[in-house]
């Protein structure tokens, strides 16, 4: 299992943000960027490039040029997006 980043992991899901004041507190460039489904667009809202989009995209467009990674889930499933990027996020250490 490979680590990444100083096992420092930011998850960006679907909640509206106010500003983008939190990415100024804690910088992406230092994070292993995981976007939880609708959470791409608040990433792209604020400039975050994330390193991995993840979700069954009911509440974004999959858009197969993502210049990163993306996983996609079925609809139908047991957990929500944000449990799905923060299983993968555990699993990378």
């Amino acid at each position: 299992m490979a680590v990444i980043k100083d096992k420092k992991c930011m998850i960006i899901g679907a909640a509206p943000l106010a500003s983008g004041a939190v990415f100024e507190e804690f910088d992406p460039k230092e994070h292993y960027v995981i976007c939880a489904d609708a959470g791409y667009d608040t990433a792209v809202q604020y400039g975050v490039r994330p390193d991995l989009v993840i979700g069954d995209f009911d509440s974004t467009t999959l858009d197969e040029d993502f210049d990163c990674i993306y996983i996609t889930y079925p609809a139908e499933k047991d957990l929500t997006d944000t449990e799905a990027a923060l299983t993968h996020a555990l699993e990378k250490g």
